[in-house]
């Protein structure tokens, strides 16, 4: 998933709409993003919590995360925490008669077929990146995806519609919040961010973090560390990246970027060149 805030999943092959990779908790954690596909985490080692819109799930081995579309959410841990992560493109859940808009799952279950779908999906990835001509390959895979949903449709739906109406302004808002931040070029106060977004920064401040699990600072800290560390990738001096996203004090940057990327800033250029 990255540090993208709001996820727009480009499907590479549209016979295969989804997305599936093996993900590893970062030693920093990602930032909380979302999207209008469904997700689901399929947990092999190590523990750790994900939280959906500000509630946290404590996740292990056999555990399957599923995130429903719109939800705000990010996964931490230890580093030992490792999943399959899976996201089906919305149009090819409703080909299938599953508008996953309107649709609430249960967000922790346990469900032997959905972990061994995973296993499946892997596998047959493999084969697939191996070039062997296997023509069954890929209905195989929709197959399995598709079988996926059903399961899911099946086993895990849930009536919805709990979250009070406070709580869902309260998660609106917090969106509107972390897509202001992610433009922010600059050294900001909570009472400008707060001034800027037309809220009190108490309640800024509290349902920023009951929602994302972190504190605004941190959050935009971390986001503009982000943004250094593509500009250095990309060919940028360490300096030329901290001033760009509104840090004058190359001390005080290094110090930052270290502690929310896990790596000094001129280890990111020795990298890139």
């Amino acid at each position: 998933m990255g540090s993208i805030t709001h996820e727009i999943h480009r499907m590479k092959n549209p016979q295969l709409p989804f997305i599936f990779h093996l993900c590893r908790v970062e030693a920093n954690g990602i930032l909380p993003n979302w999207h209008e596909n469904i997700e689901l985490l399929c947990f092999l080692e190590g523990e750790g919590t994900m939280t959906l819109d500000g509630r946290p799930y404590r996740v292990g081995r056999g555990d399957v995360g599923v995130v429903n579309a719109d939800r705000l959410h990010v996964t931490g841990g230890e580093p030992s925490l490792s999943y399959y992560c899976l996201i089906v493109d919305s149009g090819f859940c409703m080909e299938n008669g599953i508008d996953v808009s309107r649709l609430e799952f249960s967000e922790l279950v346990r469900d032997e077929a959905i972990f061994a779908a995973h296993a499946e999906i892997c596998a047959l990835l493999q084969r697939l990146q191996e070039g062997k001509a296997d023509p069954a390959v890929v209905p195989a895979l929709r197959h399995c995806v598709l079988g996926i949903l059903l399961r899911l449709v099946s086993h895990h739906l849930t009536a919805g519609g709990q979250e009070s109406k406070e709580a869902a302004r309260g998660r609106d808002r917090v969106k509107e919040v972390v897509r202001y931040l992610r433009t922010v070029n600059r050294a900001i106060s909570l009472n400008e961010i707060a001034k800027e977004m037309g809220m009190s920064k108490f309640y800024l401040c509290r349902e920023f973090k009951r929602i994302t699990g972190t504190t605004v600072v941190a959050y935009l800290n971390r986001t503009r560390c982000e943004r250094a560390r593509r500009m250095i990738y990309e060919g940028a001096k360490v300096s030329e990246a901290a001033f760009a996203v509104g840090f004058d004090n190359l001390s005080y940057f290094s110090r930052t970027f270290l502690r929310y990327t896990g790596i000094h800033p001129s280890a990111c250029q020795r990298r890139s060149e």
